[in-house]
């Protein structure tokens, strides 16, 4: 890649590394998805329409002419900027579909919440813009609150995706301490559904394995932690009791 000559200083070493590092993984990323128009009909932006349009049925995840046409029009009206260009428009919607593309749905579900995420992105990105602008704490606070919120969809959306396609499958986190060949852990999972460690079904659900008793020691797999010489054995004396047996003596 030749570097046109603009009067400014060369990159570092440094930087020139991380430049060519960045080409070489930018050449094994599939080229973004780009639309044209026809006036107001959303196209091709070359001659293989054919082409072109398996390109968009793949990336939104379907072989359903309708929902593919509805689902780019969704992103077309939700991406559409108010008083800008064309171009403007063209820009956005690509980048729409680029994020789209980045979801991968494989399936008309997920295709309809990665179009979903990339409203709500397009639209959380025009709140904030509107808030940066404006002079008016009121507008301020109304563009900020609904941006906020949106943020909160857009991180809800990408959960949502994550257990489609885990299939709703619960799983459970085991940490444990070991403490002289004892093991002191607690048991973190997720509520609903059948908790698995390793995908073997628990056979009784866990009530709360959080808490933990306080006794004279700590047991467990069926082995006492060592308890010190003159430790643990004896009871401790009675502070009444012990105040009497003195009265006694005297």
């Amino acid at each position: 890649m030749t570097r046109k000559t603009t009067g400014k200083p060369p990159p570092s070493k440094r930087e020139q590394a991380a430049i060519r590092q960045a080409e070489t993984r930018l050449k094994e990323r599939a080229p973004p998805i780009l639309t044209g128009r026809t006036g107001k009909v959303i196209s091709a932006p070359h001659d293989d329409l054919a082409g072109w349009s398996a390109r968009l049925f793949d990336v939104l995840g379907t072989a359903s002419g309708p929902f593919a046409d509805n689902s780019v029009h969704q992103l077309a009206h939700a991406s559409k900027h108010h008083g800008g260009t064309p171009e403007d428009d063209t820009t956005a919607l690509d980048a729409a579909l680029a994020l789209v593309a980045a979801v991968a749905p494989q399936n008309e579900v997920e295709g309809a919440l990665a179009v979903q995420m990339a409203q709500v992105h397009a639209l959380t990105a025009d709140l904030l813009g509107r808030a940066r602008q404006t002079d008016r704490t009121d507008h301020l606070a109304v563009y900020g609150s609904l941006a906020v919120k949106l943020a909160r969809t857009f991180a809800v959306q990408t959960e949502a995706l994550h257990r489609i396609r885990g299939g709703g499958r619960q799983s459970i986190e085991v940490r444990h301490v070991h403490i002289n060949n004892a093991v002191i852990g607690d048991v973190i999972g997720a509520g609903g559904g059948v908790a698995e460690i390793g995908n073997q079904p628990l056979a009784k659900p866990i009530a709360d394995a959080s808490v933990t008793a306080l006794r004279g020691e700590v047991e467990a797999d069926g082995q006492a932690l060592p308890v010190a010489e003159g430790e643990g054995a004896d009871p401790l004396p009675h502070a009444r009791r012990r105040g009497r047996e003195r009265r006694a003596e005297r």
